[in-house]
């Protein structure tokens, strides 16, 4: 049901405001997910002191360093 509203709402905006409107929204949606990715790493990062090794660090000594090699 939740795929037909926003198919609905999508329909709408394109036929209102065009391929302008529908651009714009693409725009929008992209800073979004970029800005919500940045936030999503510094959380992380600062959980080892904003230093960028401290992850994978963590991860080889609470799984061992097997976990960083390949295949």
């Amino acid at each position: 049901m939740a795929i037909v509203i926003v198919g609905g709402l999508m329909l709408i905006y394109v036929l209102l405001g065009g391929m302008i409107a529908t651009t714009w929204v693409q725009i929008i949606k992209a800073v979004l997910l970029l800005a919500a990715g940045v936030a999503l790493f510094l959380l992380v990062i600062r959980q080892y002191g904003f230093n960028l090794t401290g992850p994978m660090r963590a991860s080889a000594e609470r799984y061992g360093d097997a976990v960083h090699r390949g295949g």
